[in-house]
């Protein structure tokens, strides 16, 4: 039976679902292409070199062999290991990473200086970015 598209057939057919466990059989394709996406931009990024041996090893195995998500272990453990590079390429998570020091510093200053509402600057967010931005000289050059 075709539907409005014509492909609605081979959609059923490419996409079977497993009575069992619920999950799509035949998705390794599109899941190693995504897996690829990330790990190129990993590399790119150089989050790739911050990443475990063990880690990295599991991700090129994982991209280059047909897989099927039959042990929950392997899907949460490359799922943690996607989170972790899409934090490590974040934006907001690198500028913090750099500026939590010099939001603790500034705020100890401005305490010593007699400034007591200051000593909540340390443990706030959004001033860790800020000053993560102002340091890093590659957010506002390029």
């Amino acid at each position: 039976m075709q539907g409005f598209n014509g492909k609605d057939k081979t959609i059923r057919e490419n996409n079977e679902i497993n009575e069992h466990t619920g999950l799509l059989l035949n998705t390794s394709g599109r899941i190693r292409a995504d897996l690829a996406k990330i790990i190129t931009k990993a590399k790119r990024s150089g989050a790739w070199r911050k990443l475990e041996k063990m880690d990295r090893s599991l991700l090129l195995l994982s991209s280059k062999l047909e897989i099927r998500f039959k042990s929950m272990e392997l899907l949460h453990a490359i799922t943690r290991i996607v989170k972790e590079i899409t934090e490590l390429t974040s934006f907001v998570y690198r500028n913090y990473l750099l500026g939590i020091k010099s939001a603790y510093r500034i705020s100890k200053y401005a305490v010593s200086c007699g400034y007591k509402e200051a000593a909540l600057w340390s443990s706030d967010r959004s001033f860790a970015i800020y000053w993560g931005i102002f340091i890093n000289p590659h957010t506002y050059t390029k």
